[in-house]
């Protein structure tokens, strides 16, 4: 639920502020970019304990 939350959430800021897919991606990636690498590297380290 909470999944779907966000991803309307991130629809409702590109469509106020005009962007289209592309120019959301290339605004929002320095936050989610290394957020996604670092998740993915803390699950990867989690998983060979």
């Amino acid at each position: 639920m909470s999944f779907l939350f966000s991803i309307n959430a991130a629809f409702l800021i590109a469509v106020l502020a005009g962007w289209t897919f592309v120019e959301f991606f290339l605004r929002m990636s320095p936050v989610t970019m290394p957020v996604l690498f670092f998740g993915l590297l803390t699950c990867i380290l989690l998983e060979k304990k």
